[in-house]
């Protein structure tokens, strides 16, 4: 099986680990966080043919990547609660069209809480009028792949010279995940159909690097050498939709897909580079 040498060489789910300065990352290791509850180790493993999503939990994969890149401008897309903008150091942008903050999101230079739809918002030139380019984006909004593609097309538009997009729910572990809509009594975590996005990246913008991490529970996509002036994706927009639209990853290929991604350790990759 595809994944059977993959699963043998990761670590052990809740296995805390530490390098360094880092902080502690693993099943959501926050200073005094529990081990993974056996619900989460039994979903950490993923349906056969799916891979292994075992790696430190996504906000903790992020929060690194605030400290590593320091973006002065950072742009958030379906900000929601605001648990993924609590990592945030510098000025920030958050768009949703539903805010539900648990708590007051952090201020360290200016904040934008724009209460809308990611379309309405780019369509609005709110950043352009305000000068931002954006060094960091965090796109985790509608999990249509339509909707994402749009939202990537416009964050790269927008984007600082050497920026990074960070694209979520791209490593589904089973079919259910996959659905254009979300059936809340089948799977606890959904990631739609984004996975296409990934695929049409690979195959319009060979530009683009991809680095596929193991954050837990659905994995991160970092894409950088970003070209905000590059149109292939805008021009090949709606033919990509409608070829993609009805195909779902079991037809597409759970090892096409699969099989062609470097699937990374979150740990490994955020380590201090000699």
């Amino acid at each position: 099986m595809l994944f059977s040498l993959r699963r043998k060489k990761r670590d052990k789910p809740g296995k805390r680990r530490v390098h360094g300065e880092l902080a502690p990352l693993g099943w959501r290791a926050r200073p005094g966080a529990a081990g993974p509850t056996p619900e989460e180790r039994a979903f950490a493993v993923g349906a056969p043919d799916y891979p292994v999503v075992d790696g430190p939990h996504y906000i903790d994969v992020l929060d690194q990547l605030h400290r590593r890149l320091k973006p002065q401008w950072y742009l958030e897309v379906g900000a929601f609660t605001g648990l993924s903008l609590s990592v945030a150091r510098g000025g920030y942008v958050a768009v949703d069209p539903m805010f539900r903050l648990g708590a007051p999101p952090p201020i360290f230079g200016q904040a934008h809480l724009m209460q809308m739809t990611s379309a309405d918002f780019f369509a609005s030139g709110f950043l352009a009028r305000n000068a931002i380019r954006p060094d960091l984006a965090f796109l985790d909004g509608l999990h249509l792949f339509e909707a994402l593609l749009d939202d990537f097309i416009a964050a790269e538009r927008h984007a600082a010279e050497g920026g990074m997009i960070v694209l979520h729910d791209c490593l589904p572990s089973r079919d259910e995940m996959t659905a254009r809509t979300w059936d809340e009594a089948k799977v606890r975590f959904w990631t739609g159909d984004v996975w296409k996005v990934i695929v049409i990246l690979r195959a319009l913008r060979p530009d683009l690097r991809i680095t596929i991490l193991d954050a837990w529970p659905t994995g991160l996509a970092l894409i950088d050498r970003l070209d905000p002036a590059n149109a292939t994706l805008a021009e090949a927009r709606d033919a990509q939709v409608a070829a993609l639209r009805d195909v779902s990853l079991r037809a597409y290929g759970l090892e096409r897909f699969f099989g062609a991604l470097d699937i990374r350790s979150s740990f490994t990759h955020l380590q201090p580079q000699p």
